[in-house]
C-alpha cells in the first residue's frame, strides 16, 4: 500500500526536478563581478558615426546637426539611387548649413567690415571641430557619387553646401569651364541622368 508520505516525497521530487530544469533552461544575464574592473575603451570605435570625446565642442544642438549629416551622408553614399536617403541627406545638410549661416548671415556676400568679419570668425570657430571635419569629409564623399544635382538644395544654402562639399557642379558661382571639366571627369550616376 502506498503511503501519503511516499506520495508527498514523489510530488516534492517532481516539483524540484521541474523547477531545476526550468532554471537551467532560462536565459539569464550574467552580472559582472564587482571585484573585476569593467570598462570600455573610448575612441576606438570603427563606426565613424560615433561621437568621440574631445571630438566636438560639447554643444548638443550642433552635435545633433553634425550626427544628422554624418549619418544621412553615409547612408546615401551606400545607396546613392535611393530617393528617400537623398531627401534625408538634403534635409540634414540644409539644417547644418542654416545653423552655420545663422551665425554669419552675410555669407557669401560679406564685405570686409569688422562686424561681418566677426560673424565669419564666430561661425568658423563654432563649426571647426574634428567632428565638423568628419562631417565635411562625409559630405565630400557623398557628393562625389553624383547623386546630388544642381537645384536639389534651396538657393539660400546651395552655395554654402557646394563650397563645404567641394561640389563644383552645384556651385552657382563656379567657373563654367571648370564645371564642364568636372562633369566630364565625374562618373555619372545612371539612375539619375542629367536634365537636358
Amino acid at each position: 500500500m502506498v503511503s501519503y508520505r511516499f506520495i508527498a516525497i514523489a510530488v516534492a521530487v517532481l516539483f524540484v526536478s521541474y523547477a531545476t530544469v526550468q532554471w537551467l533552461l532560462t536565459p539569464r544575464q550574467v552580472m559582472p563581478d564587482a571585484r573585476i574592473p569593467s570598462f570600455h575603451r573610448i575612441g576606438t570605435s570603427d563606426d565613424p558615426r560615433q561621437n568621440q570625446p574631445n571630438d566636438s565642442d560639447g554643444d548638443e544642438v550642433r552635435d545633433s546637426l553634425r550626427r544628422g549629416v554624418l549619418t544621412t551622408a553615409d547612408d546615401l553614399r551606400e545607396s546613392p539611387c535611393n530617393d528617400y536617403m537623398r531627401d534625408r541627406y538634403i534635409a540634414a545638410a540644409t539644417k547644418y548649413a542654416q545653423a552655420w549661416l545663422s551665425i554669419a548671415p552675410c555669407f557669401p556676400h560679406c564685405n570686409a567690415n569688422k562686424k561681418e568679419e566677426d560673424q565669419l570668425d564666430r561661425a568658423a570657430k563654432a563649426f571647426k571641430t574634428p567632428f565638423d571635419d568628419r562631417v565635411t569629409s562625409s559630405m565630400v564623399r557623398v557628393h562625389e557619387t553624383d547623386t546630388i544635382r544642381s537645384g536639389d538644395f534651396a538657393p539660400d544654402v546651395e552655395r554654402w553646401v557646394a563650397e563645404r562639399s567641394r561640389d563644383i557642379l552645384i556651385n552657382p558661382v563656379a567657373n563654367p569651364v571648370a564645371r564642364k571639366s568636372e562633369r566630364e571627369h565625374r562618373a555619372p550616376l545612371t539612375c539619375r541622368p542629367d536634365k537636358k
